[in-house]
């Protein structure tokens, strides 16, 4: 599952959160989502808990589950990254 939001939003909850390093979010953009391939998508800054959670409900139901792994997987061998 892919969980997004924007950058500023992201620093604003690192910040209001109180326990987080500053410039963690930042520093983890780059590499989140960089090779994943995902059966549902979030986004926590555009909807609240409510649409997020029926999304994945959806999602669950439809029964798209495991091809988003699969094809990050995949994905990961051709780009000769380590295979999980």
């Amino acid at each position: 599952m892919g969980v997004h939001c924007p950058l500023d939003e992201l620093e604003r909850r690192e910040k209001a959160r109180g326990d987080r390093d500053m410039g963690l979010a930042k520093a983890q953009l780059q590499y989140v989502h960089q090779h994943e391939a995902y059966d549902v998508e979030v986004d926590t800054y555009r909807n609240n808990l409510t649409v997020c959670a029926d999304q994945i409900m959806a999602a669950l139901e439809a029964g798209r589950f495991p091809e988003g792994w699969l094809k990050t997987r995949q994905k990961l061998a051709l780009a000769g990254l380590r295979d999980w």
